[in-house]
């Protein structure tokens, strides 16, 4: 605009000057010169009319030219004044994927800020390009549906796009190692994830540390870890991404075991409350033969002899049905290298033959109990489990 007005300025200075050399005051020449100067300012007008508007792009792609108020006012995005359609300079969109499978066409831009996934410019929803969802099955059960690529990310198993959780199709009967026989080999220092959806109870001898009252009343699942020579440990936790761990207490019960699966022998067990791995906060107190009290973990220690089969078994929440039912646990089982020790054998106690009674002194309180002690026969008839002291 500034251009064109000088120019016309110009002309007009012209004209002014010949007007004043020739003294022309001729009508003809001067409606001429009028008509010039009002095509010349009517020039500039359009000009400056075309500087304020500009090429307008939509979401979809489409290009349009007006000026910059009307363009924002619809959402739209201007590309400054003076540019045009032609060639389109708006950003082309393309389909957008969610998590869901549901598709839509949008720009790069819009996509990306709802978390979804931008398939490229030009591509469209027809057909479907998104990954289709199906079920995610865990171990311990649950459903949810979900991508593959979110499914196995969490560490669970895809069952297929477009499948669902209705009805359920993840596993839900009792694990591998619901039984002592099936017991999973777990190493002397190793961490393992486990659950006990769909395990059963064991009818096995119950551990004289734990008082649990008649039989087992919870699932249990089972272990096994060679014997180093050393002090072993065992402990128990709720896995950290479980989204009930911070909302419910739950409870639970190691024990373990020397002898074989026909004829086992509780050396050490304990009982409380579990908590989730590595949280700030230390478990209730709980009672067991060597428990370790460490800040989160349920624990329990043995002086394990080398290479030795021992069984882990592990008691865990409630009977299946129960609200809130919490399945998944993490189990870590440790050898201290460093804490060298001499295990009775297996299922014999020092104490268990009045040859081997341990001396003891007067005013002195001792205590012991008479676990894996066998019967000792007495004039009055009949046994009773014990263990002799002289002194």
């Amino acid at each position: 605009m500034r251009v064109q007005f000088h120019i016309c300025f110009g002309f007009f200075e012209h004209f002014k000057k010949e007007f004043a050399m020739l003294r022309c005051t001729s009508p003809v020449v001067l409606l001429i010169a009028f008509v010039a100067l009002v095509i010349c300012w009517a020039d500039a007008g359009h000009a400056q009319s075309r500087s304020l508007v500009g090429a307008c792009c939509f979401l979809d792609g489409t290009c349009f030219v007006t000026d910059e108020p009307d363009c924002v006012g619809q959402g739209a995005e201007f590309k400054g004044n003076d540019t045009d359609c032609n060639p389109n300079p708006c950003n082309q969109p393309g389909a957008c994927c969610f998590l869901d499978g549901t598709c839509f066409v949008t720009d790069e831009g819009d996509c990306l800020n709802q978390g979804a996934e931008y398939k490229g410019n030009g591509t469209d929803c027809n057909p479907n390009p998104c990954n289709q969802p199906g079920a995610c099955c865990f171990l311990d059960g649950t459903c949810f549906v979900t991508d593959e690529g979110d499914c196995l990310n969490q560490g669970a198993e895809y069952q297929g796009n477009g499948t669902t959780c209705s009805p359920n199709p993840c596993p839900q009967g009792p694990p591998a190692n619901d039984d002592c026989e099936d017991a999973v080999r777990i190493g002397s220092n190793e961490t393992i994830l486990g659950t006990v959806q769909g395990a059963t109870p064991s009818d096995v001898p119950p551990c004289v540390f734990v008082q649990s009252g008649p039989g087992n009343s919870q699932p249990d699942v089972w272990y096994s870890v060679i014997g180093t020579g050393f002090e072993m440990e065992a402990e128990l936790c709720i896995p950290q991404d479980n989204p009930l761990a911070n909302e419910l207490q739950q409870t639970g019960k190691i024990h373990v075991y020397c002898g074989d699966c026909e004829g086992l022998n509780c050396i050490a067990s304990v009982s409380g409350n579990v908590f989730e791995c590595d949280a700030d906060r230390a478990p209730a107190k709980s009672s067991g033969s060597g428990l370790a009290r460490g800040e989160n973990e349920l624990e329990v220690e043995w002086c394990s002899e080398e290479g030795v089969e021992y069984f882990i078994r592990v008691s865990y929440g409630s009977l299946p049905g129960s609200r809130n039912h919490l399945t998944e646990f993490v189990l870590e089982v440790e050898s201290d290298d460093e804490d060298k020790c001499d295990p009775e054998p297996c299922g014999v106690r020092q104490e268990d033959f009045c040859e081997d009674a341990q001396p003891v002194c007067p005013f002195i309180t001792y205590e012991g109990h008479t676990f894996d002690a066998t019967s000792a026969y007495f004039d009055h008839g009949g046994t009773i489990d014990t263990i002799f002291f002289c002194g």
